[in-house]
């Protein structure tokens, strides 16, 4: 997860839920962690029940199913401190990224068409 969304957390002191190589990435389980839960609380709020909200982190060199890990279904630190505030935040700037490539893209000649 590199590039805008890991500067984000970073910036925002919540990139402790991130590993810091990319050894196993792919097996680390986040869901619904704080990035994720505060986005949902911006767009649907009344899909987030914070009050069944935990805080579970742990890293594992294999892959599991959530339900094996995580009896909440939780994967990240913070989740108790998600709010819509950041998620707008989150959101807003990832929608900035996506159009900062689109327009660069649209820019840039084709290489197909040179």
């Amino acid at each position: 997860m590199d590039g805008i969304l890991r500067r984000y957390l970073k910036e925002h002191k919540l990139d402790s839920d991130l590993p810091q190589t990319g050894m196993g990435e792919q097996n680390l389980p986040y869901h619904a962690n704080y990035a994720e839960t505060s986005g949902v609380l911006a767009i649907r709020p009344d899909l987030v029940h914070m009050e069944r909200a935990e805080n579970e982190n742990r890293v594992y060199v294999w892959e599991y199913k959530m339900s094996d890990i995580s009896k909440s279904g939780v994967g990240g630190t913070r989740v108790t401190e998600a709010n819509k505030a950041e998620g707008v935040a989150l959101i807003e700037e990832a929608v900035e990224f996506v159009v900062t490539v689109v327009q660069k893209g649209l820019r840039e000649k084709h290489p197909a068409k040179t």
